[in-house]
């Protein structure tokens, strides 16, 4: 597999205080935010600066972290709510709790470079977003794609924290390949087959041989789950989704925007129906 596919490791830091009647929520919060680093095998380091303030350190894999992010957003806000506070209704600790994540989230994007601590306050919304995989292109592909691509994004972002099944996974990524390479290789209807697509890809240079390979491999091991009820197939998930993951990213910088039917005489244009008396 070519180099554009090492994992990419980093780390960031930042700080926030909080009040007194919050202090229960934090300490919820960061040992649910801790558990789930564990899980992601990120590096996590938190320290109390003062009664009321706390200071986080998190390294390890990149696009980790960014499912750290994706998974605190939707899982404080329920660990805040359900952490018992005489203060704090429980709509209140909902928003603090996604406060917490929305701190992770700036802390992300910024850093701790300013020397600034930031402070915890309730939020509906988050104000950053990190996307786990690019699949969403925005300047090629329709609106459908990337809608539909926008859904495999936060299945695998589910998947990182082991939600669901190996078998909804593979299927998954079986699906957004093959989405992927009808986007970027139009082929006649005769010739519109997962082989032949991978085939024409190679050959116009879109996906090196390692690349068509993982691909193959994929849809093998699909094929087998879905069509025969074979296992094995989640060691080899285990091992290569995130590449597999990678490759369709890849992919998604290759398509193109939509040709109006006619214009591309390779593709067949849907029939219109027409009434009869």
């Amino acid at each position: 597999m070519t180099d554009r596919y090492a994992q990419l490791m980093a780390g960031f830091d930042y700080e926030f205080a909080y009040t007194e009647n919050q202090a229960s929520l934090v300490d919820s919060a960061l040992a649910a935010q801790r558990r789930r680093a564990r899980d992601l095998e990120l590096t996590i380091m938190t320290e109390r600066t003062s009664p009321t303030q706390v200071y986080v350190q998190i390294n390890g894999n990149s696009r980790r972290m960014d499912v750290l992010g994706y998974r605190l957003e939707r899982e404080l806000p329920l660990v805040c709510e359900g952490t018992e506070s005489s203060f704090l209704q429980p709509r209140v600790r909902r928003r603090l709790g996604l406060g917490v994540a929305d701190m992770y989230l700036r802390g992300r994007n910024l850093g701790n470079e300013s020397g600034k601590s930031m402070v915890l306050r309730g939020v509906t919304d988050t104000r950053y977003y990190f996307p786990v995989f690019e699949f969403s292109p925005k300047e090629a592909g329709s609106e459908q794609l990337r809608h539909r691509l926008r859904l495999t994004e936060e299945l695998i972002a589910d998947w990182d924290v082991r939600n669901i099944s190996h078998f909804t996974v593979i299927e998954e990524l079986h699906a957004a390949s093959e989405l992927l390479l009808q986007a970027v290789i139009p082929l006649p209807r005769r010739k519109d087959f997962y082989p032949q697509r991978l085939k024409a890809a190679g050959d116009q240079k879109l996906l090196d041989e390692s690349e068509i390979e993982l691909l193959a491999t994929l849809s093998r091991y699909r094929s087998g789950a879905r069509h025969h009820a074979k296992d094995g197939f989640e060691v080899w998930l285990d091992a290569n989704w995130e590449t597999v993951a990678l490759v369709l990213e890849h992919l998604c910088h290759k398509v193109r925007p939509p040709v109006p039917f006619g214009d591309n005489p390779e593709v067949a244009a849907p029939v219109q129906r027409t009434a009869t008396l």
